[in-house]
């Protein structure tokens, strides 16, 4: 049986059965494409509470006030970097532009997630003092 024969041999009901159900596959991409999608975003902790979600897709810079003082922070080209911090050897900022992983400056206990944004944001498991 070729394509030809098959085409000829459907009625009207199987043919609009089909339809509906192209149609209905369709829909489901489309649907679970929006709740799924990824949402560039940053989570920004400081002594071990989120204070910020900031989208990675705006240019933006961030005050941060940690344990040692306040900490600059820049969101620039889908990007994140450590401007300034009142941290002895400055090792966050040495980090440079990140776009995936994280930023720490542990002294001055802030912490920058880089990732997609979930409902309640990212869990830390611990924070030591």
């Amino acid at each position: 049986m070729n394509l030809h024969q098959i085409v000829r041999n459907t009625t009207k009901a199987d043919r609009i059965l089909i339809l509906f159900l192209i149609i209905f596959c369709f829909s489901l991409i489309i649907f679970f494409n929006r709740i799924f999608s990824n949402k560039p975003s940053i989570h920004i902790y400081s002594e071990g509470k989120e204070v910020y979600i900031l989208s990675l897709n705006e240019n933006n810079q961030v005050n941060i006030k940690g344990r040692l003082g306040i900490t600059t922070i820049e969101i620039k080209d889908k990007k994140v970097r450590f401007i300034s911090s009142p941290c002895k050897n400055k090792l966050c900022i040495k980090q440079g532009w990140k776009d995936s992983g994280s930023i720490i400056c542990l002294p001055n206990n802030v912490i920058v997630s880089i990732g997609e944004y979930r409902k309640g944001g990212i869990e830390i498991d611990a924070i030591t003092k």
